[in-house]
């Protein structure tokens, strides 16, 4: 295992395999889950208490960034592993588009849809983003439409191309 000091905490250092401790005590900090399952510690500097995410400290001390991406991956999609191997810095793109994320969220973007207009006719669109761009609404929009939340955007109802089938 290989310790950094973390820094702007220089009384603590991070381990590779995701470990916080205390330079002067030796201890090994407690992690605690966030709330929606990242790991997190507190750090105290100056008599003040800072609560800083284990990824972000195993990343900031073991990978370079040189091309100064701001989030980090968690490359098998479990919050909970933060050992240098399984985390990477990534855009906000990246880490929205990465895995199964836009699965498990309900979303997929790469999923064929139709438009229904309000005078019976219907178009066909390989997925969201593009019926987004063509017909200058928001792909949120068309997502909630899909997902049952909204009724229509503009006059327009959405239905994915497999539901139509049935």
């Amino acid at each position: 295992m290989e310790w950094k000091k973390i820094k702007g905490f220089e009384n603590y250092e991070v381990s590779n395999e995701g470990q916080v401790r205390n330079i002067i005590t030796g201890l090994v900090l407690k992690q605690a889950d966030n709330g929606r399952g990242y790991l997190e510690v507190g750090l105290h500097i100056n008599k003040k208490r800072k609560h800083k995410y284990i990824h972000r400290l195993v990343a900031e001390a073991f990978i370079p960034n040189p091309e100064s991406k701001p989030e980090v991956n968690h490359i098998d999609e479990n919050k909970t592993n933060n050992n240098v191997s399984n985390l990477e810095w990534v855009t906000r793109t990246e880490n929205n588009n990465y895995g199964t994320h836009n699965e498990r969220l309900g979303i997929s973007r790469s999923k064929p849809i139709y438009v229904l207009y309000p005078d019976g006719t219907e178009e066909y669109y390989s997925g969201v983003r593009i019926a987004s761009r063509a017909l200058g609404i928001h792909d949120s929009s068309i997502v909630a439409i899909l997902k049952g939340r909204y009724k229509a955007s503009s006059g327009l109802k959405f239905e994915y191309a497999e539901q139509k089938r049935k």
